[in-house]
């Protein structure tokens, strides 16, 4: 659809140009704008082709905006059939030799999967060697100028500087796109685990800071308010028993203190007088 897109709307200005300088850089035909239209969705953006047409332009913000995600899930979902695969074949051929690398394959090691990591590292190693080889050969590159192609593009910097111009090798590039693009960003994401697992030691060695002694620091400082909380709980508590003894004993003293003993004298006395008998009632209620 991008290539039908971009060779609409930019070849016929493309001929105009070639008529007048009898020219043709075959820039936009068919073949040339199905591979620009992939390195826009992959983000890849070598820099060498760009629409040139008004129309050619404004058709690109909504393919880029509707192309991107798709062609990511896509790449996704490519990139786990391939991971896959290639780790199932991987089993199949250890199991022959050994099992030891069962628990790393269905993950049950726990942390980082070693055995996958190394696995899709070696194959994507061996996929960047082969399509050196394939594009030196074909584009007339060094091995070292091919690999560093081969590199740029599946990292989607894509500087432009080096870019297939034959039909066979743009064929080749977006078969190589598709398949191990997901493989690099797995593995880039294993290096950004590794790189968060070890902050705290990167903490260390820029802010000259031991983590194992602030860890031994902080221990302590639990320790001891542990201690201290505990101290002033106990010293809390016996200061209330303290103050409720006092308050009861104080009661019990002023109720005996201010207790007339003349009044329970003439309650107990059988010859208590009228008024002397009121007061005893008045006490008792």
């Amino acid at each position: 659809i991008g290539g039908a897109i971009f060779n609409a709307s930019e070849r016929s200005l493309e001929e105009q140009q070639a008529s007048s300088s009898g020219v043709d850089p075959g820039f936009w035909t068919f073949r040339s704008s199905v591979f620009f239209a992939l390195t826009v969705v992959s983000t890849v953006g070598y820099g060498t082709t760009a629409p040139q047409s008004s129309k050619g332009r404004a058709l690109l913000v909504p393919y880029a905006v509707l192309g991107i995600p798709i062609f990511t899930y896509v790449i996704t979902r490519i990139s786990k059939l391939v991971n896959r695969g290639i780790i199932k074949i991987t089993d199949m051929s250890l199991s022959t030799v050994t099992t030891k690398h069962k628990a790393h394959v269905h993950g049950k090691s726990g942390g980082c999967n070693w055995f996958v990591s190394l696995v899709l590292g070696l194959t994507l190693a061996l996929a960047l060697g082969c399509g050196s080889i394939l594009f030196s050969d074909r584009e007339g590159w060094t091995f070292l100028e091919a690999l560093y192609f081969s590199f740029v593009t599946l990292s989607t910097i894509g500087f432009g500087d080096f870019v297939p111009t034959k039909g066979s090798t743009q064929a080749i590039t977006a078969i190589f796109i598709l398949i191990f693009m997901g493989s690099l960003t797995r593995v880039l994401a294993v290096i950004e685990d590794l790189v968060h697992a070890q902050q705290k030691k990167l903490h260390w060695v820029f802010t000259c800071e031991n983590p194992r002694k602030k860890d031994e620091k902080g221990s302590q400082k639990k320790v001891g308010s542990k201690s201290e909380n505990s101290i002033d709980k106990k010293g809390m508590k016996d200061e209330k028993s303290l103050n409720l003894e006092e308050g009861k004993s104080k009661t019990y003293t002023e109720i005996k203190f201010h207790s007339p003993p003349s009044i329970y004298k003439s309650i107990a006395s059988p010859t208590a007088t009228p008024a002397q008998a009121v007061n005893s009632k008045l006490i008792q209620k």
